[in-house]
């Protein structure tokens, strides 16, 4: 034998998921699969690796893999899915045989294997060869070879040296060590298999090419898939209609949300602060269009932390003791509790045996339809919140969903031990917020009884774009620290939520957002927003930015003159003196910055975040709510809100007065 090729090689295996169409989603989408996926890529070099040592050994196994181990690879279904989560499902392949660089289906590719041990294609004397693939086969020449050759019968058994046939009646035709043909069952004939032999495969005829193992050719030709398959997509939206594109359901965020290059350190990293992301108003419309899932928000509040601390090395300098400096150890992971109240504006009210009340559908009037459905898909969880059913529903489900994905979380992760931290947007501000406060004055009496409390203690509260300031002046309350409720004042006049730092993020454009300070302490209603700086140097922003600096430090240097010229007592809380009147400025020391430090070591609780020039529009206030998640003055204020360790109580800060 002069064949290099002279026993058995076991190939190259990489294991693939598909991105674009999912096996399954959530009950709540009401999905049914339609078609089968295209687009598959490949699992990183580690999560491959390692799921393919677990399917030798217990093929029926789950694997934690992708980002952060964020995902779970179930080897029984082939499937993977989020492990925290509630998401779509996808196909997952072992990548054996390839057609154009596409992993066949697992069980597909293990037959052709077994037909491959069984020929031995690799004992073959022309090993290197192959016939070529030919532009076009046609009728006519095939009629004129049939001329020559008129056997219809099939070819003896003994003359299949080269073939094995599947169970689905295919034939696999083996060509060498790498190349086979899949020849459809309806060839049977002796002339038309030797066609196959003589000039390859050939799309228009059934016949299709595969290649065994992965190697360079084929991740080439998954690369070239890949960009066809997208390419296709793109034409099919340019000819769709706006409306179709509207209500087109977005199935490519497992490929865009996520760093598929993982390694064995990225997976396994670090983690200090653990994240919780807790959704607000509208998640009604993520049943819709998955582009609106919180999920996919959170997923991108991961990225763009990612990323803004890969690029800054002031947030880099803020982690001790990093022997990664490429880790924030911080994880966020996303808490949905929407799907999981009653109340739906397609379902109608159940009473008894039959449906009393109608549902919101039903009573909708016929203009404006569709302006009409994101009210009530958005709108109405607001008023929900002030009905005393939907409200206990509302709080016991994001109370068990933390519960739940904190023990998931520490029984994925033992070793954790680091800080746990709430991030509610919206109407999920309002909720954790009440959940700490363990009260909440829409409730008759304020007093919430969950059956389940939270497991964990809460480092820092963030809002986002809150309403917590007037629910809570509507509920008549004050906002103080526990170590600072007076024993003596009336109960049920204030609240308390149980964390150590309460942070109030909103941007000056959000309609729903509204300030919290005031409540601590009325007369902070003079004290401006902390004004958070852009993150992103460069542009208009830079420039708008330097103006207001440049303009208050000469306004801050002048007050600080003004107040040492007027030498004031300066245990004087409530006075004001002429240098904060004329300079807008105002030095909060004493109680009154106790009562603030006791809520955030900071020294303040509100923080706006900067307006660009065209923020002030309808498109934008609507934008200015929604857009948090990925905003990068918001996220770079929470890394470093974070990161920061204030070791030595604040003596004093300095406040801007309206």
């Amino acid at each position: 034998m002069t064949s290099n090729h002279n026993h058995f090689t076991s190939p190259k295996i990489k294991w693939f998921y598909a991105v674009d169409v999912a096996n399954s989603k959530p009950s709540y989408y009401n999905y049914t699969k339609t078609q089968e996926p295209q687009k598959f890529i490949p699992f990183s070099d580690y999560d491959s690796l390692t799921i393919e040592n677990t399917y030798q050994k217990t093929p029926t196994s789950k694997v934690l893999v992708n980002e952060d181990k964020l995902f779970e690879a179930d080897l029984a279904s082939m499937e993977i899915s989020p492990v925290y989560w509630e998401g779509p499902t996808y196909e997952i392949r072992r990548g054996l045989w390839y057609k154009d660089g596409v992993p066949l289906p697992t069980e597909t590719g293990i037959e052709i294997e077994e037909g491959y041990e069984f020929v031995k294609p690799y004992l073959f004397n022309q090993v290197a060869t192959i016939p070529p693939d030919v532009n076009e086969v046609t009728t006519e020449n095939l009629a004129s070879k049939n001329e020559e050759e008129e056997e219809e019968t099939k070819p003896d058994e003994k003359e299949r040296v080269d073939m094995y046939t599947l169970k689905s009646g295919q034939t696999i035709l083996y060509f060498n060590d790498k190349d086979a043909v899949i020849i459809p069952s309806t060839y049977k004939t002796k002339f038309q298999l030797n066609v196959v032999r003589t000039l390859g495969s050939n799309s228009l005829l059934g016949v299709y090419r595969i290649r065994r193992g992965y190697d360079d050719h084929n991740k080439k030709a998954n690369e070239k898939k890949q960009t066809e398959v997208d390419e296709q997509k793109q034409d099919e939206q340019e000819t769709t209609t706006r409306d179709q594109l509207e209500n087109e359901v977005k199935e490519e965020n497992l490929e865009q949300d996520f760093d598929l290059d993982t390694s064995k350190e990225e997976s396994n990293r670090e983690i200090d602060h653990l994240v919780f992301c807790v959704h607000g108003i509208g998640q009604l419309m993520g049943s819709k269009n998955e582009a609106y899932t919180f999920s996919h928000s959170v997923n991108l509040l991961r990225k763009v932390m990612k990323k803004m601390f890969n690029d800054r090395k002031e947030y880099q300098d803020l982690v001790e003791n990093n022997d990664d400096p490429l880790n924030n150890r911080i994880q966020v992971l996303p808490i949905t509790w929407r799907h999981k109240i009653s109340f739906n504006p397609k379902r109608t009210g159940n009473d008894g045996n039959e449906d009393r009340l109608p549902s919101l559908a039903q009573i909708n009037v016929d203009g404006i339809t569709f302006i009409r459905e994101i009210l009530g898909d958005v709108g109405c969880d607001i008023l929900l919140y002030y009905e005393k059913e939907y409200l206990l529903q509302m709080l016991t489900a994001v109370t068990s969903e933390l519960n739940r994905v904190y023990s998931l979380y520490k029984k994925i992760n033992p070793n954790f031990s680091g800080k746990v931290h709430i991030l509610g947007h919206s109407l999920g501000s309002a909720l954790t917020f009440d959940i700490l406060s363990g009260q909440s004055g829409t409730i008759k009496n304020g007093t919430v009884n969950l059956e389940n409390q939270l497991v964990f203690d809460v480092e820092n509260l963030f809002l986002l774009g809150s309403p917590v300031g007037i629910f809570k002046l509507i509920e008549r309350k004050n906002i103080y620290a526990r170590n600072m409720a007076n024993p003596a004042q009336e109960p049920g006049t204030f609240v308390s939520p149980k964390c150590q730092n309460l942070y109030n993020i909103f941007h000056p454009c959000d309609p729903i957002a509204y300030r919290v300070e005031p409540l601590v302490n009325p007369k902070f209603g003079d004290f401006k927003a902390v004004n958070i700086p852009f993150a992103v140097k460069g542009g208009i922003s830079s420039h708008l930015e330097k103006v207001a600096q440049i303009g208050d430090i000469i306004s801050t240097k002048l007050w600080i003159g003004s107040r040492n010229m007027q030498k004031k007592d300066s245990s004087e809380d409530d006075n004001d003196d002429d240098g904060a009147k004329i300079f807008k400025k105002r030095e909060i020391h004493g109680e009154q910055l106790k009562q603030l430090t006791s809520l955030n070591a900071s020294g303040r609780i509100d923080y706006a975040l900067p307006m660009g020039m065209f923020d002030i529009s309808i498109l934008s206030a609507l934008a200015s709510h929604l857009g948090y998640f990925e905003d990068e003055n918001t996220v770079g204020f929470i890394i470093r809100q974070l990161l920061t360790k204030r070791d030595k109580p604040l003596e004093k800060t300095v406040a801007s007065l309206y």
